[in-house]
């Protein structure tokens, strides 16, 4: 993050005042980017308490039938539990937080609150000078949070893809030894019964 502005006083005002115009307009832009993250987390983050609930239920209703399936039950709540962990991360990133907005409000520009010396001129330098730090020092505070929201996302997809792809790969495992080796199935799930103390 750069702090020190005084060389902006010296470049042509021209350029001063289309500095300041971009440096809006990438505030306008980070906006825009934060408020589309946060609807891509909340559907995100919906859809797999959807799975997850989805699979609790499912998972609950094959373990307390009258024929329990532990291995499948188990799974599917294990797998829900993934889900929901994956959704909190998602979720953190659309708590309310600091995010700096466009523009300024007026009581800043009064004399009192700008170090404004000098001819009229010289103060509109200034204004604009000190303008310039504030946004860039609000467009990089944006861009840190803006990473650290990134990271949570990251880590939710990622989770998520490691809770499915191992859950799948369960699940083929016991199809398989289900339809190809009954005897297999069996003490797996005799070993499951008896280890929540069930004959």
């Amino acid at each position: 993050m750069i702090n020190n502005f005084k060389s902006f006083s010296a470049l042509p005002e021209q350029l001063q005042v289309e500095a300041l115009r971009e440096g809006e307009a990438r505030m306008q832009a980070q906006l825009a980017v934060a408020t589309a993250a946060d609807q891509r987390a909340l559907t995100w983050g919906g859809m797999l308490v959807a799975a997850a609930t989805g699979a609790i239920g499912g998972g609950l209703a094959l373990i307390g039938k009258s024929t329990p399936d532990y291995v499948l039950g188990l799974l599917a709540v294990g797998f829900s539990f993934a889900m929901m962990i994956a959704s909190w991360h998602s979720l953190q990133t659309v708590q309310p937080g600091q995010f700096c907005l466009p523009g300024n409000r007026p009581a800043n520009w009064l004399p009192e609150n700008w170090e404004c010396i000098g001819t009229d001129g010289r103060m509109v330098q200034q204004a604009r000078r000190e303008q310039a730090e504030h946004l860039s020092n609000q467009i990089a505070e944006n861009a840190e949070n803006a990473s650290k929201r990134a990271a949570k996302m990251a880590r939710s997809f990622k989770l998520a893809k490691v809770t499915l792809f191992v859950s799948g790969a369960i699940l083929l495992a016991i199809i398989a030894a289900r339809f190809f080796d009954h005897g297999a199935m069996l003490l797996i799930e005799q070993a499951f019964s008896r280890c929540l103390g069930r004959n």
